[in-house]
């Protein structure tokens, strides 16, 4: 419901007051990634109830969440830059989104690949 009255009111605005425009598409992206870090965190603390058990699961939790965390990160600052047009600075992001991701995940895949290694 915000983005949609938002982007009436950002195309209303745009010809009269482009400072305010910007203000409005600003706070409404503001919002929502408040919002989203807030569900984000909510369902960081279900899955740390779910794996309470056990530091091995929580390892793997946090790993999850941090790698959802970038990858959020990334995306909402490529997209951002995406849209100001600068589509360069925007596919450096993405790629560092994923290399990142990469290092952070390469040892839970090392670990993956000698379990499968010893397995046979």
């Amino acid at each position: 419901m915000l983005a949609f009255v938002t982007t009436i009111l950002y195309s209303v605005l745009k010809t009269a007051h482009s400072g305010c425009a910007m203000v409005c598409k600003l706070l409404c992206v503001v919002s929502i990634s408040l919002f989203s870090l807030q569900l984000m965190h909510v369902l960081t603390e279900q899955l740390y109830e779910v794996v309470s058990f056990g530091q091995e699961q929580m390892i793997s939790v946090k790993l999850i969440t941090q790698l959802f965390g970038i990858g959020f990160l990334c995306d909402l600052c490529a997209t951002l830059a995406r849209e100001e047009g600068l589509a360069s600075i925007a596919s450096q992001l993405e790629l560092f989104g994923k290399l990142s991701i990469f290092a952070i995940a390469w040892p839970v895949v090392n670990v993956l690949l000698n379990t499968m290694q010893s397995m046979f």
